[in-house]
């Protein structure tokens, strides 16, 4: 598409293709799928003790094979300099060793790798030996970087990927004299949450701001991972849900939901249609409504209301809430303790406090947690569902136990019946993570604490180019997804889920809308938005390397119906999976563009200036 040099490309990958099986059995085949894709990068360990694994006996063959093989694809690596072998720990203690490792393996490979990583994690507890310490790291750094540049001042060194964005850590190193030790700035922003609600953009400018603060602005920033995790829930929310409208109503026919989500609540979850009908039910029906249609919901239709999965509520909606209960409503409270914040609109803004317990009153709802009662465990190790919805919650028993936040009928009147679906329990202390209050004056609320976040494929497919569009429009200049392959040996562990490609190197749909984000803002494109943002609508900007303008186009939740004002031809246009969109979005004759903008990007290829109009 361009004549861009490979290591102009945004686009990288980080997985273990140096590493044990990964690296024989699965890294030739990934390191050309990587090719097909247009991802020009790769990051892999180049462990210290996979290449002297007994002290002074050396051996390469696995790193020389995965160069050789990246190199076969057009790949560039990005090696990482990590950890430390047992006759040498930690290896901030022992310099000499430890530059050995670093002058043998950078000489080897200078010619063709000309970018190198110190460590991974430092501020980890897992990845550092010791307490991770800023002053204990930059001896590390520093040492490390004075090496590489002594066998070759041009080649780079990036610091070890931060886990997370620790402001305080980062402050730390610079504090410690980190900031002459290297060249690019390296993190690791893994959300929760979609990379919007999330704060991807504002993380990183105020780490931006947190360099320039202490003279390094301009620095190269990378991230090196980011990713979402398909993993299932030891306890899926959708049978939580079911469960409770069971033992509220078993012989109601169909369940007709109105569901909050309203982007000017700032609490929309970013969950699609896909997701709410898996909630609530193939049987039933469902209709996303805005808080101020919480006042006229007629129960009698819609039987059912869904909150935000949060711990916030608003509280200027309150009354009505409670009214649509005492006509016989069904409310849904999911994720951490019910209504423990009530956030209300002043001034332009939400504003968020701690509710009292007068909400939870008005409701019936009892809770408990380690900070309110003496005796109550941090959290718990085991779970059991409720005998009589076994049949409705299948649970994994491998990952079930942990909850923090734990419900109760305390705050029962008479007449009210308070149900368990979920227990869990801690050594003597015994608990309900999930339960169902039947309240005497008609209506019903089904609560669970459990956390319910997690991510589809499909929504995978959707997070992984709204990242990389809001890193490199936030100055990044390159994203490295982690991972490629996902091992999938447990549906319900976070890690094992993280890939891109299945087990079996099949695409999941994110290989694909990867492509066509490489297709639509190639190697060698810059950036030209600069508001970016607007009235819940995404709109980012670039110029190709072909001399085209690129646009991409989303929402951050629900679908909207806008109006665009297209200026200049489109040339090609597609959705974020590659597909073609040429009779969806044809402008008329004044360059009106009338479109349904969804959580996916849209591309458009062409025009010098796309506009949103009122």
């Amino acid at each position: 598409m361009c004549g861009c040099r490979t290591e102009d490309s945004a686009y990288g990958i980080c997985e273990h293709v140096s590493r044990g099986g990964e690296h024989e059995n699965f890294a030739r085949k990934e390191l050309s799928m990587l090719d097909t894709a247009g991802i020009r990068w790769v990051r892999t360990d180049f462990d210290w003790s996979g290449v002297e694994r007994k002290k002074g006996e050396w051996n390469y063959k696995h790193l020389d094979e995965t160069v050789g093989w990246a190199e076969a694809n057009g790949i560039k690596v990005l090696p990482i300099l990590d950890y430390d072998v047992a006759w040498a720990t930690p290896a901030y203690k022992h310099l000499d060793e430890w530059l050995e490792y670093v002058r043998k393996t950078v000489t080897r490979y200078q010619t063709s790798l000309r970018y190198w990583e110190v460590w991974n994690e430092q501020n980890g507890d897992g990845m550092w030996r010791e307490k991770p310490n800023p002053e204990n790291y930059v001896t590390l750094l520093k040492a490390t970087y004075q090496e590489i540049k002594k066998i070759d001042p041009e080649l780079k060194v990036l610091i070890g990927g931060f886990a997370g964005m620790p402001f305080d850590f980062i402050e730390g190193v610079y504090k410690a004299g980190g900031k002459d030790y290297f060249d690019i700035m390296n993190f690791h922003p893994y959300r929760s949450k979609s990379p919007e609600a999330g704060n991807l953009y504002e993380d990183i400018r105020k780490l931006s701001a947190l360099m320039e603060k202490y003279g390094d602005k301009g620095k190269p920033m990378w991230i090196t991972e980011v990713g979402y995790p398909t993993h299932r829930l030891p306890v899926m929310p959708e049978h939580i849900l079911k469960a409770g409208l069971k033992s509220v109503d078993p012989k109601c026919e169909g369940w007709n939901a109105a569901i909050i989500s309203d982007p000017e609540f700032l609490e929309d979850s970013d969950m699609d249609d896909g997701y709410f009908r898996k909630l609530v039910g193939e049987t039933n029906s469902f209709k996303r409504i805005k808080l101020e249609e919480i006042s006229s919901l007629d129960a009698g239709k819609n039987n059912l209301l869904i909150m935000n999965p949060s711990e916030s509520f608003p509280a200027d909606y309150f009354d009505a809430i409670e009214k649509y209960l005492k006509a016989g409503g069904v409310l849904f409270l999911w994720n951490g303790v019910p209504l423990y914040y009530e956030k209300r609109f002043k001034d332009g803004v939400w504003e968020q406090k701690m509710a009292d317990e007068s909400f939870r009153k008005r409701l019936r709802i009892g809770w408990e947690a380690f900070w309110t009662k003496a005796g109550i465990p941090n959290d718990t190790n085991r779970m059991e569902i409720a005998d009589e919805f076994k049949d409705i919650i299948p649970i994994n028993e491998k990952k079930a136990g942990k909850a923090s936040r734990f419900l109760n009928g305390d705050a029962l009147a008479e007449g009210d019946k308070f149900i368990p679906i979920i227990r869990v329990s801690n050594g003597a202390y015994n608990g309900t993570a999930a339960a169902v209050y039947l309240l005497k004056d008609k209506g019903a609320v089904i609560v669970s604490t459990l956390n319910p976040f997690f991510v589809s494929e499909e929504m995978q497919s959707k997070y992984l180019p709204r990242t990389y569009l809001i890193a490199l429009q936030a100055g990044v200049e390159k994203v490295f997804w982690y991972e490629l392959r996902a091992a999938e040996n447990d549906w319900g562990y976070n890690e094992d889920n993280f890939g891109i490609l299945h087990k079996d190197l099949s695409a999941k749909p994110s290989f694909i809308s990867f492509k066509a984000l490489v297709k639509a803002r190639p190697a060698g494109s810059v950036n030209t938005s600069t508001e970016w943002r607007k009235e819940g609508i995404c709109m980012m900007s670039w110029k190709r390397p072909d001399g085209l303008a690129g646009w991409a186009i989303w929402t951050q939740t629900a679908e909207k119906d806008v109006k665009l004002k297209v200026e200049g031809d489109i040339v090609e246009r597609f959705g974020y999976m590659g597909e073609e969109l040429e009779s969806a979005l044809r402008p008329d004759t004044s360059g009106i563009l009338k479109a349904k903008i969804r959580n996916s990007p849209i591309y458009v290829i062409g025009p010098g200036k796309i506009s949103l109009e009122k």
